[in-house]
């Protein structure tokens, strides 16, 4: 049987009996080697992707390099408030015609330029706004879906049928003004990220639902990834093509809010309200923004079409790109899928890197501060220090008010003013404006001297250095030779008959310039003091001037007056054990009325002597330029940018003080600024005088004689006065004093140029309290340095340059924002 079975497996099947005839097989040809050369496909063109990146692509180059090409800088100038056009006198708004290609808005701004540079502040909004709705929208789906049918979902689905309930652009116009439309771009993140989020988040959760489902979401919970990782490795990356086609369409979906908004009046800012008049009210959108621009423009869409028009287009184009993109993306994720494997991948971190330094990039020069601060910087201390050098050479003999060296002096600034393009105050009228006032002068050097017991010289004192004179009062030539008496008073003001018993006759009068009360001199010259020497270590600048032709000078009883400084009457006050600073803290402390005064002989005497010139008139020159404002409205405010130009000059022992710190540097920075400006057309929208005084030292100053003359006849409202002074030189720290809002505006300005600065006295010259209101002064500390060494070779050019960019940066902001 066995045997049988194996011939069966063997031997060659019998089929006659199937009765069947067997046919070959045919088999199908092989395909020819040419055919598998030969590929199909079929050219497909994306048509919304390609325009649409092209779009997006050209809006991003106007982003980059639009303030490159743009014909002006809206921040700094490119401002018209008046033209002549075919011999007609007009005013804005500006038709298009040559140098103003697409025209201008109603304030005189070039509409390309506003367009080139709104591109930036604009799409940098949206970018922050899409991203806020994105990542707000994105994280709430995600959540939602994860924990689908949970209280999360609900109450996430809660909020978004809330949100989608609410009108769009109703709602985000009312969180915009609760939340302070002033506060400008976190607003309105804020605000329309809150009305933008909620389709998003729809979206997102169903696809966290869907993808939650796929196998292999159940592979990874058995091989024991947490729910975490399973959304970040598996779920995120099926949906984050899908993420990036909704941050592109959200692109437009801002971009069309915004316009709407921009168009009822909402803007980036909310702009500045500026009132005009007794009565109107005007808001003037100060930031290049195309919402803004479409504000502005609104009433004019009829009557100015070429305002709204241009806004509104390029709204229109860069809605269509953003659009077209994310439909042209959304084709190309449908059709073939996308790889994440390339978003997950390290080649990522470099584009995400680029995106990041060219975002940083974009951010940092967005807005005026930017440019503000670019032009500051430009400050060359070069050239300033070549104006300080003009002014200390030999010829100027320190620029004496009335010498030929100060009409030299007042003759270079307005050569300089007239170079820079400045207007003079009135038509017709020279930069130097002359005035007269009287004066007298030393005929030999002022004497002050200590003596011991024996009345020998143990001390001179330098005139200008350790002390100055007065001729105020009854101040006027004189000599004496006598003891010291120290006095100390115990209140503010007396009556005559308390001054009873005080008997100064053969002494010269000591006090503390504080301690003493008010015309003190008359009383200690009715009881016979033969001299008066006042402790004053914050001026003791000779006052030469007789500023009222009423005031009784050389009457036939005078007597010479002397300020001192604070470390020369402490030689005078160490052989009786005092010191000016031990005088200040007992007249700081509460004393009983009795006895109202109090003198101390003190053992040391004091030799004074000064010798006067008769009164003599002499003439000097105030230098005053004009650089109008080019705001319509704004103009009408004034901001007087000043410093004196005059020095003490030639003493009479023939000694030059060159005043290269107090005086020069302060017309020199002021002079580099004005160079600055010209040289980039930079166009405050404030009108700025520039003044150089002359009477610097004087207490009748040329900033006097300007507010007597020709002030009460200016049709300008003075905004702001900035005195600089001693910017050459000094301790570390910058100090400003005066008006508390322009002293914050100069801190800022320092410290965003790494100035060390602090409020603090500064200046010691009269013309720097001439205007009581808006008036701040600026100047190094003072570093101790006497006049006599107040030459150009101390000055500090490090300093001069530093001073120069913060002074600079300020007055470029007062100059050109509506609420500096």
């Amino acid at each position: 049987m066995l045997k049988r079975l194996k011939r069966a497996i063997h031997s060659e099947p019998d089929l006659t009996w199937l009765d069947v005839k067997a046919e070959p097989i045919q088999l199908p040809p092989e395909p020819r080697m040419e055919e598998h050369r030969r590929p199909r496909f079929r050219l497909e063109v994306n048509a919304p992707l390609i325009i649409g990146a092209l779009i997006v692509l050209g809006l991003f180059m106007i982003v980059l390099f639009g303030p490159l090409l743009a014909p002006a800088n809206p921040y700094l100038s490119g401002q018209r408030s008046t033209m002549v056009v075919d011999g007609q006198f007009m005013t804005p708004p500006f038709p298009p015609m040559p140098g103003l290609p697409l025209g201008s808005d109603q304030w005189g701004r070039d509409i390309l330029s506003m367009l080139l540079y709104g591109t930036r502040n604009t799409l940098v909004a949206c970018l922050f706004i899409a991203t806020a709705r994105v990542l707000l929208g994105s994280f709430l789906g995600m959540l939602a879906g994860w924990n689908e049918g949970s209280l999360i979902d609900r109450a996430v689905m809660g909020l978004v049928e809330v949100s989608s309930a609410l009108p769009t652009l109703l709602t985000g116009m009312i969180l915009i003004f609760a939340l302070g439309i002033q506060r400008g771009i976190t607003v309105f993140i804020l605000a329309l990220c809150f009305v933008g989020w909620a389709e998003i988040a729809q979206y997102i959760r169903s696809e966290f639902m869907i993808v939650r489902r796929k196998p292999f979401i159940e592979g990874a919970r058995v091989i024991g990834l947490s729910g975490l990782d399973i959304a970040i490795r598996h779920i995120l990356p099926n949906v984050l093509p899908a993420l990036v086609i909704i941050a592109v369409l959200e692109m437009g979906a801002v971009l069309m809010i915004m316009g709407e908004l921009g168009f009822i009046g909402v803007f980036i800012g909310g702009g500045t309200w500026v009132q005009i008049g007794d009565t109107t009210v005007l808001n003037i959108p100060d930031i290049p923004e195309w919402g803004a621009m479409m504000a502005g423009a609104r009433q004019y869409a009829r009557s100015r079409t070429w305002m709204v028009l241009y806004p509104a287009l390029i709204f229109f184009l860069a809605v269509l790109g953003f659009n077209l993109l994310g439909e042209g993306l959304r084709r190309i994720v449908q059709r073939r899928g996308v790889s994440t494997a390339f978003l997950l991948s390290k080649r990522m971190v470099l584009v995400i890197a680029a995106i990041s330094l060219a975002t940083a990039y974009i951010v940092t020069h967005v807005g005026p501060a930017p440019s503000y601060a670019g032009l500051a910087q430009r400050f060359d201390d070069e050239a300033a220090f070549s104006h300080l050098q003009a002014l200390t050479t030999p010829e100027m003999a320190g620029r004496q008010a009335g010498t030929p060296g100060a009409d030299a002096a007042a003759a270079y600034i307005a050569d300089r003013f007239d170079e820079y393009g400045l207007e003079t105050l009135k038509l017709g009228l020279d930069y130097r404006l002359s005035w007269s006032s009287q004066v007298v002068t030393p005929t030999t050097q002022p004497v002050l001297a200590l003596l011991d017991e024996t009345g020998q010289t143990v001390r001179s004192f330098t005139y200008h250095v350790d002390f100055g004179v007065d001729i105020n009062g009854h101040g006027g030539p004189g000599e004496a030779n006598a003891p010291v008496a120290l006095l100390t008073f115990s209140k503010p003001s007396y009556r005559i008959e308390e001054f009873e018993g005080l008997d100064l006759r053969g002494r010269i009068a000591l006090y503390l310039a504080d301690n003493a009360p008010p015309d003190f001199a008359v009383e200690a010259l009715l009881h016979g003091a033969e001299g008066i020497v006042v402790i004053n270590d914050n001026d003791i600048t000779p006052r030469l001037q007789l500023a009222d032709s009423d005031k009784d000078y050389l009457r036939p009883v005078v007597l010479p007056i002397f300020h001192i400084k604070a470390a020369a009457a402490d030689e005078l006050l160490a052989p009786d054990g005092l010191s000016v600073e031990e005088l200040i803290q007992q007249s700081a402390q509460p004393a009983p009325e009795e006895p109202p005064w109090e003198m101390h002989e003190l053992s040391r005497r004091l030799h004074m002597r000064l010798e006067l010139s008769p009164v003599h008139e002499v003439t000097t020159d105030n230098v005053l330029g004009v650089l109008r404002g080019a705001d319509a409205q704004l103009n009408k405010q004034l901001v007087i940018v000043a410093a004196h130009y005059d020095g003490a000059g030639r003493q009479p022992d023939g000694t030059v003080l060159q005043g290269a710190n107090d005086g020069a540097s302060g017309v020199a920075v002021m002079l580099e600024i004005l160079r600055l400006w010209t040289a980039r057309g930079f166009q405050p929208r404030r009108t700025m005088y520039f003044a150089a005084w002359a009477g610097g030292e004087w207490e009748h100053s040329g900033a006097h004689e300007y507010l007597t003359v020709q002030s009460p006849y200016s049709v300008l409202e003075i905004a702001a006065v900035i005195n600089l002074d001693g910017l050459g030189r000094g301790g570390n720290e910058l100090r400003v004093s005066g008006d508390a809002k322009l002293a914050d505006l100069l801190l800022r300005t320092a410290d965003s140029n790494g100035v060390p600065a602090r409020e603090g006295a500064t200046g010691h010259h009269p013309y720097q309290n001439a205007f009581r209101a808006q008036n701040l002064t600026v100047g190094w500390a003072d570093d101790g340095l006497p006049p006599t060494e107040d030459t150009i070779d101390n000055i500090n050019v490090a300093q001069l340059s530093v001073a120069g960019q913060a002074i600079n940066l300020a007055l470029i902001t007062l100059g050109r924002e509506y609420d500096y």
